[in-house]
């Protein structure tokens, strides 16, 4: 795998996000073996140390585990693991997953109007593509997959760079730690609402597209907070489309 980072990424703060987003879009799936420190600092040009306080912070956080010896080496995590946990520190900051939804409402609504407007055939190839993966039976894996492959192609659709980094970081930040609350979304709801923005991209209708991501990030919040903070949804239940 080719590890890119922004020329501006030293820390290893910034290291720990790239991996973090690696493991969610399934790009690093649960169990594939991360190159050596060594290997993995010249991929990424940065130091060492860099790489060294990555890995030991997603390590802290069960994204990776590191076996000592010959034939050791870090290993991406079962992301199931440890459940509560993680809803324990989500309880606590829920204002900051709160905020960072009402943050990708702003860019990905924009993002869906503009990939109306913008969209090629083979972006709407590649988006029905990823709404047709997403079959009930599928493993957690394989939802997060096809689910970030969908909104990534929104993104490149738009044409937009800034905006495809600030959805995949943003996406990135909430996704994998979602997944230790067992956190999965219907699959029948969330086809419905995928296929309804690919059904509006492919119209280029703009305006019904970003009302339609508005909705279904909304939603997925609403689920989210339902299981972090039964009985206190934050939107009001809307008619899905």
């Amino acid at each position: 795998m080719n590890f890119n980072l922004p020329p501006s990424t030293r820390t290893g703060e910034e290291v720990a996000a790239l991996l973090r987003r690696l493991i969610h879009s399934g790009e690093l799936p649960e169990g594939s073996k991360l190159p050596s420190q060594r290997e993995l600092a010249a991929q990424l040009g940065v130091s060492r140390m860099a790489v060294r306080e990555a890995l030991a912070a997603l390590e802290a956080l069960n994204y990776v585990t590191t076996q000592r010896g010959a034939h050791g080496g870090t290993s991406v995590s079962a992301l199931g693991s440890n459940p509560e946990l993680w809803a324990g520190r989500m309880r606590a900051t829920i204002g900051e997953w709160d905020d960072l939804a009402e943050f990708r409402i702003a860019v990905e609504s924009r993002a869906a109007k503009l990939a109306a407007e913008r969209r090629t055939d083979a972006q709407i190839v590649a988006m029905r593509a990823a709404v047709t993966a997403l079959r009930q039976g599928i493993s957690r894996q394989e939802f997060r997959k096809h689910d970030s492959a969908f909104h990534a192609e929104i993104a490149a659709a738009s044409g937009s760079p800034r905006l495809q980094e600030s959805i995949r970081d943003a996406r990135g930040e909430l996704f994998a730690p979602t997944d230790n609350l067992n956190y999965l979304p219907s699959v029948v709801d969330m086809r419905r609402e995928h296929a309804g923005l690919l059904k509006a991209i492919e119209a280029r209708d703009g305006a019904r597209a970003a009302r339609l991501m508005v909705r279904h990030i909304e939603h997925s919040r609403d689920v989210l907070r339902e299981i972090l903070i039964p009985g206190q949804p934050m939107t009001a239940e809307e008619p899905r489309q």
